[in-house]
């Protein structure tokens, strides 16, 4: 008796969990009340020296994965990447990829 009492929760449950539920991947942020938006397709990158030295593994790794990234993206945007970059830096409003271990850069974190 008890078991058909609960038949439409557990239905309602089990219809809650099956059904289709959208999923958003976007985000963009607003600087000044405008959201930040490249000029084209193609968003230039920076890689800095220090981090990214000729003929390291690390560079390798990187333009492998840009390259990847640039081949095998379904949208229309594509990464220039240049290395060799010294003057990376906070807030200069240019992407810029790098290593550091400056807890003021970090913000606390460690990873």
């Amino acid at each position: 008796m008890k078991i058909i009492r609960y038949k439409p929760i557990f239905a309602f449950l089990l219809w809650f969990c099956i059904s289709p539920s959208p999923a958003y991947s976007f985000y963009y942020h607003i600087v000044n009340g405008n959201p930040v938006r490249w000029d084209g397709p193609i968003i230039p990158m920076s890689a800095g020296y220090n981090s990214f030295l000729s003929g390291s593994a690390y560079r390798s790794a990187l333009d492998l994965f840009i390259m990847d990234f640039n081949s095998n993206n379904p949208s229309n945007c594509q990464v220039l990447l240049s290395f060799d970059d010294t003057s990376i830096s906070i807030g200069n409003g240019q992407n810029e990829v790098c290593f550091v271990t400056n807890q003021d850069v970090l913000g606390g974190h460690r990873r």
